[in-house]
Formats: structure tokens, sequence, C-alpha cells
């Protein structure tokens, strides 16, 4: 559970946020009640920390020490239960709560603890279900464009409401493990702590997505870049444009989606140094590439798959082999006499003359195009 949400939850206890504001999205797993800093040792990270102050009073130094062990140890934030041992927070540790980003909060005395863990308790755990049912809901509105307005009341709850701006982040995790992805998953929570967007993190199709919300489309465009380079270190991705609106996060994601297999796609090309590739991928318009292919090239396809035979897969090593049988047969390790009444057929069947340098350069074109025209999908 995010900070923010928690500090919704808990409103009827008069708590105010005094520091921090820019770390409302570090993520709370629980709490402690703790006096001094020996309670460092037993956080596992995640913890929402209350106090009465009893053994820090007002000296500053104490404070900030007691707070620094916590913070190192990786604590969510802070509630100091003012009015008896502590009336004031030092204007010193309000600035040393805003330098790192660590939300502290204050609750008047009059507040008892033992009922602020029940409800911090009970709303950890009310959110483990409402998380469940959030993931189905938007694993559903990503793939169905008709669903999104019948989880409305369950988008608004989280803070998806519809007048905000939408941007959608996706990473490839297709290679990854399931305890790599998780951890990548981590990693980009991590990253969200000094972002102001609403964001939601879900695994779909092998990608990892990332759905942030925000009022300000400006203030949305540089946070998902910011989530854009924390996914960038670990693996491919790719992103929407800011939309606005919760009805069509099914295109959102097709946006991203669409962007992430072109990142794959230069970055393969990248990788071989294939400049005709990276020219032919500004070949937009997917329809005209597969008539073109299908034109060319597509009646030796048609055949292998009726037949499961080879010979676009020979025609393919043949071009690599700049038009050797000897290379060709070796490489397919395939008499030179078979690679050659291969050839023979593949001309006869699509009625070319791999002689001829315009009717071999489309050829060529055809299977280039079909390459980078397969990988995107």
């Amino acid at each position: 559970m995010y900070v923010w949400k928690l500090l919704k939850k808990l409103k009827n206890f008069n708590i105010t946020l005094s520091a921090g504001e820019k770390g409302l999205n570090r993520t709370v797993r629980w709490y402690h009640i703790a006096e001094d800093t020996s309670v460092a040792d037993f956080i596992i990270g995640n913890e929402i920390i209350f106090t009465t102050g009893i053994e820090l009073g007002e000296d500053t130094d104490k404070i900030i020490e007691f707070i620094d062990a916590l913070y190192k140890h990786g604590i969510s934030g802070i509630i100091f239960n003012c009015g008896k041992y502590i009336n004031h927070i030092p204007p010193q540790v309000i600035d040393y709560c805003n330098e790192k980003s660590l939300p502290l909060f204050e609750i008047p005395w009059t507040e008892k603890l033992v009922n602020v863990g029940k409800a911090v308790s009970t709303a950890l755990l009310e959110d483990e279900r409402f998380i469940a049912n959030m993931q189905n809901a938007v694993n559903i509105a990503l793939l169905i464009p008709t669903r999104s307005k019948a989880n409305k009341a369950l988008f608004n709850e989280y803070g998806f409401t519809d007048g905000k701006f939408y941007a959608i982040a996706a990473g490839d995790i297709s290679t990854l493990s399931k305890e790599a992805a998780g951890e990548l998953a981590n990693n980009v929570r991590n990253s969200l702590v000094n972002i102001t967007s609403c964001v939601f993190i879900t695994v779909l199709e092998k990608k990892l997505i990332v759905i942030a919300a925000h009022t300000n489309p400006n203030v949305l465009e540089n946070e998902i870049d910011l989530i854009l380079k924390t996914l960038n270190k670990f693996t491919l991705c790719g992103r929407s444009k800011i939309n606005q609106g919760i009805r069509n996060l099914n295109k959102y994601y097709k946006q991203a989606e669409e962007n992430l297999i072109s990142n794959k796609i230069l970055a393969n090309c990248a990788l071989n140094r294939d400049k005709q590739c990276e020219i032919l991928f500004e070949i937009k318009d997917k329809a005209k590439i597969n008539e073109y292919c299908s034109n060319i090239i597509g009646p030796l396809i048609a055949l292998d798959n009726r037949n499961g035979s080879n010979y676009f897969k020979t025609l393919k090593c043949y071009f690599k082999n700049n038009g050797s049988v000897l290379k060709t047969s070796q490489e397919m390790n395939i008499h030179r006499n078979t690679i050659n009444y291969k050839i023979k057929k593949i001309e006869t069947l699509l009625g070319i003359d791999l002689s001829n340098l315009e009717e071999r350069f489309s050829i060529m074109l055809a299977i280039k195009l079909k390459d980078i025209y397969d990988d995107q999908q």
C-alpha cells in the first residue's frame, strides 16, 4: 500500500503531513511503534513507524539520529504522537525529511496509538484484497476496451479518475526468470519515491506494465520518463503517448506495446549494425509490407506450410552466402545437387530468374521486410 493511500484510510485520526511530501509514493508493508534506535535491527523495509518521542524529547540531534537510523533500514515514513513528549517538530528535522523525501506526520496526543495501529493493520489487510481485485480489473481493461467503464468505482478508489492524464510503460520480461522479473518490479517501485503520479504496476503478456496518472500532463511526461530510465537499466521498454481519460487503457497499452516492438527491432538492427534494417523500418504501413511480401514470396511460404518443406529457409541461406551453392550446402548440411534442385524449383514457383539483378533485389527486399515484419508480431 502506498503511503498516500494509507493516509486516506487514516483520515479520521487527524494525522497531518509535516515533511517529505515527495515520498508519498513509498510503499508500506507493516508498522512498528518505536522509541529508540534499537528497533532498527528489526526493520525489514517499507514499514511505517509510530513514536511518542518519550526517549527523544525535543532534542533536535537525537530526533535526527533516531530518524536517520530507521531511514537507513528502509522505513516508509514516521508518525510522531505530539502533545506530551514532543510538542513541535524542530525545523531541522523537517528539512532532513524533506531532503530524504521521507514522509513525516504528526498525530495529536489525544489519538491513541493502539487504535491507529489497529486501523493500519486493517487497512493493509484490506488493501491486499483490493490490489488483487485491482490487478484483475487493470489486466482486463488493458486487453478488453469495453471493460474500463465496468470497473470505474474500483479505479476511482485507487485514484485512476477519468479527468487525469495517463501514460503506460511496458518492459519486456520474456527472457527474465520469475525472480528477476520480481526484482525489476521492486526496482521500479523504488524509483517511484520521488514522483507524484498515481502509479499501478502489473504483469501482462510477458511484459511488466506501469500505468501512471496525473492531473498535469507536463509532470506526467517527466515522470514516465523517469520510470522508463529505471526499466531501461534492466530490459528493453516502450511507452505510450500522454493520453487523457481512463476509458481507453487498451489503446494506451497498444501504443506502449508498439513502441516496445519498435525499440526491440532498432536494438537488433544496431546490434547487427544493419543499416538497411533501420531504413526499411521507417516504412510504417504494415498492410502494404504484408501485401508486398505475399506477392513476391507468398507462394514459397505457402508451399512450405502445406508440405513442411524448407524452401524459404534454403533461399534465405542462399542469399546469406552470396549465391554460393557450395557454402549453402555446407551450412545446411545438404548435398549441393539438392540445393541446385531447390533453387531451380524456387525460380519456377516464383516465376523469377535469380541471375537477374532486379528480380534478385525484389526477392531480397521481400525477405528483409518479412524478417522485420515478423519481429513485430
